[in-house]
């Protein structure tokens, strides 16, 4: 049995590594597209996670998958990767001196069964003039992060005040959480 994660993110990958893990990455066969916006972003953030990590275990069905989604809730709506430079000032500009919430899902699937939870941040950002926004952009290039920000680089000197209860959630992947998600599988499947 191994772990694997259902991702080809690097910075995912990263917490895992130095957290100690031994894993296998494999690119999920899934496009998070096809799951429409719920008004709760947290079921959103859930699905795309579960979608991620079903899609891998349909091929390795056992060992124990780990599926992970992160996004940025903000005035209502769903703040995905930006993608693009011009994005991310647009970004960054709206959340500038403002709360919004990151929410990280994670699921585990083993033998058929899920293991999912969801931690939610929520973050203050400092405000921001243009030329601090495009200096960041600058150092960082955080065009493939939800929110348009590196909190484990840079990033974290945008913010004003951080509640979360697992701060590693805000890299891409809750440790803490994966640990608990760990013993529960480990003790229903007596492993």
């Amino acid at each position: 049995m191994r772990l694997i994660l259902a991702s080809t993110s690097k910075y995912r990958a990263v917490q895992l590594r130095d957290a100690g893990y031994e894993f296998v990455a494999v690119s999920p066969e899934a496009d998070e597209k096809t799951i429409a916006e719920d008004p709760s972003y947290l079921l959103t953030a859930q699905w795309r996670a579960r979608l991620k990590a079903l899609s891998v275990a349909v091929k390795y069905p056992d060992d124990i998958i780990v599926g992970s989604d992160q996004l940025v809730h903000f005035n209502s709506r769903i703040l995905g990767k930006p993608g693009t430079r011009e994005r991310a000032i647009e970004q960054l500009t709206s959340l500038s001196s403002k709360t919004h919430q990151l929410a990280t899902a994670l699921t585990l699937v083993y033998r058929g069964d899920l293991f999912e939870l969801v931690v939610v941040a929520h973050m203050k950002m400092k405000s921001l003039t243009p030329d601090e926004i495009a200096q960041y952009i600058d150092r960082d290039n955080p065009i493939d992060c939800a929110g348009a920000y590196k909190f484990e680089e840079q990033g974290s000197k945008l913010f004003e005040s951080v509640e979360c209860e697992d701060m590693s959630s805000i890299q891409g992947l809750p440790l803490n959480g994966l640990s608990t998600l760990l013993t529960l599988i480990k003790d229903k499947f007596g492993l």
